[in-house]
């Protein structure tokens, strides 16, 4: 199954595009892509950016996408 949504995501994106992946897990988006920028609200190996998406503080076009998988039920709202 992740396979093939993954995929799907990748297909989205140019090569060379710069993929914010929000909530990575252990990087799994990343064994399959070679693009996404992993991040998590803690500190894991597989993690490049630590931080609360909730209240990113990134320049506005900064990355050419944001994806997550698995994320929204850690939302509250």
């Amino acid at each position: 199954l992740y396979e093939e949504w993954f995929g799907v995501i990748e297909a989205q994106f140019p090569s060379d595009a710069w993929v914010l992946e929000l909530g990575s897990r252990s990087g799994f988006l990343n064994k399959f892509m070679s693009f996404p920028i992993t991040s998590k609200l803690f500190p894991t190996p597989s993690v490049e950016i630590v931080f609360d998406a909730q209240a990113i503080d990134m320049a506005e076009a900064f990355f050419d996408g944001v994806v997550m998988t698995g994320v929204l039920h850690h939302i509250s709202y």
